[in-house]
């Protein structure tokens, strides 16, 4: 099958859609799965993180409920303007640097916690989604900023738990 013009415009634009529905549906998804990991008794009951003495699950909400804001405005504004996708470009750039940060104390420690794992999955997933359109300098830059501040600010712990 050959695709023409107005074809591949189609594809294109469906694309488009796609993506504006998923910025916009995910955060919400990121929001529920903080909510759960308040109610973890598990192995993620011993992790506590701050980043520069906020605890990371306000940090996390707030961050989400950012992402939610742009993606209503891109949704119901039928675009994206330039500074909303600096802006996008930015925070999730950077929250990708903090979750590799993030990933690796997990590994280091030898402890998982399945919903910071599913949380981080959201931000991939969004990032892998909005990379075509992002600016490729300000991406590298966010990340690296990212991982400056999480490998300078993080200030986390495995409590160890105990079976009584």
């Amino acid at each position: 099958m050959r695709l023409t013009a107005f074809s591949m415009s189609a594809l294109s634009d469906n694309r488009a859609m796609i993506i504006k529905y998923i910025n916009f549906i995910v955060p919400p998804v990121g929001l529920g799965i903080l909510w759960y990991y308040n109610t973890c008794e598990t192995s993620c009951a011993s992790l506590r993180g701050s980043l520069l003495g906020i605890d990371l699950k306000l940090i996390g909400m707030a961050y989400m409920e950012t992402l939610f804001l742009l993606g209503v405005w891109e949704l119901f504004s039928l675009r994206l303007d330039a500074p909303v996708l600096v802006i996008l470009t930015v925070l999730l750039s950077g929250a990708i640097g903090g979750e590799v940060y993030l990933v690796r104390f997990q590994v280091m420690n030898e402890t998982y916690c399945v919903y910071c794992l599913l949380y981080g999955f959201c931000i991939a997933t969004m990032y892998a989604l909005n990379f075509p359109r992002m600016n490729l300098p300000l991406s590298i830059t966010s990340v690296l900023a990212g991982l400056t501040l999480f490998g300078l600010g993080l200030q986390a712990s495995v409590l160890p738990m105990y079976d009584v």
